[in-house]
């Protein structure tokens, strides 16, 4: 391939998101929540964390006002009825919890006619970036002054504090006992391997990778106020790429 000024140029291959391929990134959304759901009700029951399988995919529910407590993955196995969406919705309303539901552009048609029909508005979009890992990527977990490694059970209460404070603050607030109690399921989660990035030997990011169908889904990375632009969150990408 040769550009405009007539030098060559790095081929790029292109990668379609077909439905086989988002089935499997919505499937590890839906598999992350249950864990995490199922992880909370364990050592916390009076949470009443739950889930409910539905329509292809996963109602979850971790507390009113958790952003865990979703549906995920509907729809991506064919066509869904109006008896599951009702289900879903009893679901959540059986514990005063507003029905919010993932959806996937590649899902059956028939479910977002569904939520239409139904009354359900559009809050946000997500979107996922992706891709490839082959044998020969080479990715370091040191960056700078920023070192990598994963968490043991020495530096759990470290993580879970550090990840917490990052998204919420430091204060003693709803928002950061929530953050605490998600940073914990999200650690208790079968799937996660959780890492901690550290400067001059003090906490300054945390995040996990999720893994499941060969699919390694980072998330809930999050880096202190104090060390951001230093390359916390780059770090945290190349050394969880490299796990995976």
């Amino acid at each position: 391939m040769v550009n405009e000024a007539g030098q060559r140029a790095e081929q790029v291959t292109m990668i379609f998101a077909d439905l086989r391929l988002a089935r499997r990134l919505e499937n590890l959304d839906a598999l992350v929540n249950v864990e995490m759901a199922d992880a909370l009700a364990r050592w916390r029951p009076a949470s009443g964390a739950a889930t409910f399988p539905v329509a292809g995919g996963q109602a979850v529910f971790a507390g009113v006002g958790s952003p865990l407590s979703q549906a995920f993955a509907l729809g991506m196995s064919g066509v869904v009825s109006e008896d599951e969406i009702k289900a879903m919705e009893d679901f959540y309303r059986s514990r005063d919890a507003a029905a919010n539901v993932q959806v996937c552009p590649l899902a059956d048609p028939s479910l977002l006619a569904l939520l239409e029909a139904r009354g359900y508005r559009h809050v946000e979009f997500i979107n996922k970036l992706f891709q490839p890992l082959d044998g020969d990527a080479a990715f370091e977990h040191a960056s700078g002054d920023v070192m990598v490694r994963r968490v043991t059970a020495e530096t759990e209460e470290t993580w879970t504090r550090t990840i917490s404070v990052g998204f919420a603050g430091e204060a003693d607030t709803p928002s950061l006992a929530l953050m605490l109690e998600i940073a914990q399921s999200g650690l208790s989660a079968p799937s996660a391997v959780a890492w901690l990035a550290e400067i001059d030997a003090q906490a300054a990011g945390g995040g996990t990778v999720f893994i499941g169908d060969r699919i390694a889904g980072l998330k809930g990375t999050s880096v202190l106020p104090a060390y951001r632009k230093r390359g916390v969150q780059s770090a945290l990408i190349r050394a969880r790429l490299a796990y995976a």
